[in-house]
């Protein structure tokens, strides 16, 4: 859509232009604790002008005439976008006052753990799992909120955590949003691709300042915006587009894999959790020698390739066709209803599949570079 790909321009020069507005602003990001990677004082404004030109696109893309994204929706999905742009600001607020304030973790999460919340009851949640045909399985009202909120809070948070390398978080996120935008054109979910597409061109013109120089850092502000921007959006696709709740965690694995294993790596050796640190994969590869750009292009590549495994997993279960799960007539040979059923069964459970595979696959990399951390004597408690 024409209208979707100037917006993405729009927010793109927006944020461009308004980065040295929030550098002359003179809110600054001192290296005041273990888990910071930078030496100097550094504006940290950043995220304000991907935010700002994120709002600039999607309220011209509201207002467009004769929008046919905004034609194509059903529902109150309209509506219900207003209400995830609600929580995604009021997380950017938080955000800043960190920035400002440092405020207490537990004040912060528990902020965090609200707005959650309320995405999941009031935006969008998965409540179901498409397995293939006609089949599903069924979370219920009860368990298909709390995994919801599960996973706003943990991607919301993963952002923040991963916005340690210059360009390796944004940059990652812009990736990840530009999957998703073409998983909602894909799936008839045009509000997807809308949002999608604004948060792509808004992190991009703050990329351009933030890597490989860091210029300018996206701040708390900045990420808590980003990844609740992107869990929102992630669960009005699964819910409005009916694609697996697998799906979104795979645009964004990278980030959410590093993080998630250096959680459990801290608890195997009973590290405090709330506690600054340099436990992260990337950390752990910035001690190593490897460079800013190195790290984030690393990140970026890898969650491209997980954004295409993400859009190719979620037609496996609209493939495989309902009949193929049912009684075979008598004709047809035992081998071939074998093969037929095991190609379809495959087919349905491609998301999972991808997930288990690329889960397998972390683990490994992360034993590997655990190992190689406390043999060079990096691995830093």
């Amino acid at each position: 859509m024409l209208e979707i790909l100037l917006a993405t321009a729009l927010a793109a020069g927006a944020a461009w232009m308004l980065c040295p507005v929030v550098i002359a602003a003179g809110l600054w990001d001192a290296p005041d604790n273990a888990r910071k990677q930078h030496q100097a004082p550094t504006p940290s404004a950043g995220g304000l002008a991907a935010a700002a030109g994120f709002a600039i696109a999607i309220a011209a893309l509201a207002f467009w005439p004769n929008a046919r994204w905004s034609d194509a929706l059903a529902g109150d999905a309209f509506q219900r976008t207003g209400f995830a742009l609600v929580a995604v600001f009021a997380a950017l607020l938080v955000g800043l006052l960190d920035d400002l304030r440092n405020l207490e973790a537990r004040i912060k999460f528990a902020i965090l753990a609200a707005l959650s919340f309320y995405v999941a009851i009031f935006v969008a949640r998965a409540e179901v799992l498409p397995i293939g045909g006609a089949m599903v399985v069924e979370f219920g009202l009860v368990f298909g909120v709390l995994g919801s909120a599960l996973w706003v809070f943990t991607l919301t948070n993963t952002v923040n955590f991963m916005d340690g390398a210059n360009g390796l978080s944004m940059g990652s996120m812009a990736v990840g949003f530009a999957g998703m935008g073409l998983l909602g054109a894909l799936h008839g979910a045009p509000h997807v691709a809308a949002i999608s597409a604004c948060a792509v061109g808004g992190l991009l013109g703050l990329v351009v300042w933030n890597f490989p120089a860091g210029k300018v850092f996206a701040g708390d502000a900045g990420a808590l915006f980003t990844g609740m921007l992107a869990a929102a959006a992630g669960l009005l696709l699964v819910q409005d587009a009916g694609i697996s709740p697998v799906i979104p965690p795979l645009l964004f694995f990278p980030l959410l894999a590093d993080v998630l294993l250096t959680l459990a790596y801290r608890v195997k050796q009973r590290r405090p959790m709330l506690q600054a640190h340099r436990d992260h994969l990337f950390q752990v590869g910035l001690r190593a020698g490897m460079t800013h750009p190195r790290i984030a292009l690393t990140y970026w590549i890898v969650t491209a390739h997980c954004a295409a495994l993400a859009v190719v997993a979620s037609f496996g279960p609209r493939l495989a066709p309902p009949a193929v799960f049912a009684p075979q007539p008598g004709d047809v040979s035992q081998v071939q209803v074998a093969m037929t059923q095991a190609l379809a069964w495959v087919a349905a459970l491609a998301p999972l599949i991808a997930l288990a595979v690329l889960a397998a696959v972390a683990m490994h990399v992360s034993n590997r570079v655990r190992r190689f951390a406390v043999a060079r004597g990096i691995d830093q408690p």
